[in-house]
């Protein structure tokens, strides 16, 4: 999607590109539009608005916009250096005792 632009729909090339670079918010519609055909600022407005894409940081904590649940659920503990799965040491708090992990990640899942 670099060399031309194509025509799948937001989802799919957001799906595609594994997330888009979303640090700014206005990133994630300049990225998809130098990609698509077509491109309409206000599906991927619709699509935020509904949550069925959200930013969130992924790629050494790179802030990126992904479909929720699959991509950022897939993602997310493999790429963020805060995670038990990439720290032994969680980044913001160090081995806080009689913290179930597994539990208090089951919570925060719940919450999001």
């Amino acid at each position: 999607m670099l060399l031309r632009r194509r025509k799948p729909s937001t989802v799919e090339a957001i799906e595609h590109l594994v997330g888009v670079q979303a640090q700014a918010p206005n990133a994630s519609y300049a990225g998809l539009w130098t990609r698509l055909n077509g491109f309409r600022p206000d599906e991927l407005a619709d699509l935020i608005s509904k949550r069925r894409a959200v930013r969130t940081p992924l790629t050494r904590t790179t802030i990126r916009l992904v479909t929720p649940p699959a991509t950022a659920w897939h993602y997310a503990p493999r790429c963020s250096p805060s995670s038990p799965a990439t720290s032994p040491t969680p980044t913001f708090g160090r081995n806080p005792a009689g913290v179930d992990t597994e539990a208090l990640l089951a919570a925060g899942r719940t919450l999001l």
